[in-house]
């Protein structure tokens, strides 16, 4: 577990998760962290994001474009969280401000609407309305026939999926107006969840499905006003990626789909092992949410994200790619290698398959004579992301060491080689031979 301060008065926690998991299995998220948070600096808050995975993934928080991503990753890939925008309030700077409820003049049976006043107007947003008092009410005996005037009403109102909803129509007039509404074009009739009251129109238990552009028509024998309302249902935002998890073999093609419940949504950006995607001739990316790999290799293996953005929210999802069966496929294998005798030299390759392949050297299309064991030595290891290293040392070479070294690996999908030529320059002359030469030299002169 660890602790780190982001902000005044708001700590992260990172944590893992330690479950059953198979082996192998990349990070995911099983806690996110909310894509807003109002701080207010008197109380603080702990932001907490974990993650699970086989090895236990590393759990850290990195700082981007002004808002703060969890991010998890063990040697399968790395995935990154939703980011978190956080707004710290300091108390003190709302703790005066002026609350007042301007007059309302209307003629007699007509509806009144109030409004709460508040200033300086940036307290509003952390100021709650708790009580309305009625302390005078002055009636005027004038009545003046005319048109509905519309004094109340809103052109949009946006609100997620569940919560109740009102839509206001207030109208002056005389005589009193009568009200009906309508959504895109058809009239609205009362029922269970729909309530017409003095010309509002509430709506209990929004689905996306009311989502609608709504009129209201203000009536009376002297004329008509119309007021229009566009209303925006969306539910909560979830992402995934479809398939969770898949495995395919080398050279077959493999498809994630970006899975995306509600909205509306602004962005979609896909990401593989936490570095944004990029399409090229294998990879595809169609209408935002689908990724088409045209043939899986090696390097295409990881975690890859989907991550969508409205205009208040953010969500991910994420999908582990793994490399099925694979013929050897070799990787960083020298070509040529020269040496002048005596010198000593190291040839190697590098080769991957599914299943693991095994790794043997020629020499000339002779396997490699290992009686000099003390001068030539032959060896091999695996690495953390299961390549095979091969390699041949030589110590002290000869000139009868030269030649095509051909590496070659082969598993039940396939083979492959690679020729390593080494070009052994002159002849190592012993020291005696050196000392006989010199003084032969020496008598000549």
């Amino acid at each position: 577990m660890e602790l780190k301060p982001l902000l005044l008065g708001v700590l992260l926690l990172c944590t893992h998760i330690g479950a059953n998991i198979e082996p192998d299995t990349g990070p995911s998220f099983h806690l996110q962290p909310p894509s807003n948070l109002l701080v207010y600096s008197h109380v603080g808050a702990t932001i907490s994001c974990s993650a699970q995975g086989s090895p236990e993934p590393e759990v850290y928080w990195e700082k981007a474009n002004g808002s703060s991503l969890c991010i998890a990753k063990n040697n399968i890939g790395k995935v990154v969280s939703r980011s978190v925008h956080v707004k710290t309030v300091r108390v003190e700077d709302y703790m005066e401000y002026n609350v007042y409820t301007p007059d309302v003049w209307l003629a007699e049976g007509n509806t009144a609407v109030f409004t709460c006043e508040i200033m300086p107007s940036f307290v509003k947003p952390y100021v709650d309305v708790i009580e309305w008092l009625i302390n005078e009410t002055r009636v005027v005996n004038a009545k003046v026939e005319s048109p509905p005037s519309l004094d109340f009403k809103k052109e949009s109102i946006s609100s997620q999926a569940g919560h109740s909803v009102a839509l206001p129509c207030v109208a002056q007039s005389f005589p009193i107006p009568s009200y009906n509404w309508s959504k895109n074009g058809m009239p609205i009739k009362a029922e269970d969840r729909v309530k017409l009251v003095n010309g509002n129109l509430f709506i209990d238990e929004v689905i996306p499905e009311d989502s609608g552009m709504y009129q209201c028509n203000a009536s009376n024998i002297h004329g008509y006003k119309l007021a229009s309302t566009n209303l925006q249902v969306s539910e909560p935002l979830s992402v995934k990626v479809l398939p969770r998890s898949q495995r395919i073999d080398a050279a077959l093609p493999a498809l994630l789909l970006c899975n995306i419940t509600g909205g509306p949504y602004n962005r979609i950006a896909w990401y593989k092992d936490g570095l944004a995607l990029q399409p090229n001739a294998n990879i595809r990316i169609v209408n935002g949410t689908n990724v088409t790999i045209l043939s899986v290799s090696r390097k295409d293996v990881g975690m890859y994200q989907c991550l969508v953005s409205t205009s208040n929210d953010n969500d991910q999802g994420s999908s582990q790619l793994e490399l099925g069966v694979s013929a050897p496929i070799f990787h960083e294998t020298p070509s040529v290698e020269y040496k002048h005798s005596d010198e000593s030299v190291s040839m190697q390759c590098k080769v991957y398959g599914n299943p693991v392949p095994t790794v043997t050297w020629m020499l000339d299309d002779n396997l490699l004579n290992l009686q000099d064991f003390k001068r030539v030595k032959v060896g091999q290891r695996m690495t953390a992301e299961g390549d095979i290293i091969s390699h041949v040392n030589i110590s002290s070479v000869r000139v009868s060491d030269g030649g095509r070294y051909t590496c070659s690996a082969n598993n039940s999908i396939g083979r492959d080689i690679r020729v390593v030529k080494l070009n052994v320059y002159g002849m190592s002359i012993p020291q005696s031979s050196a000392v006989l030469f010199k003084y032969a030299k020496s008598r000549k002169v």
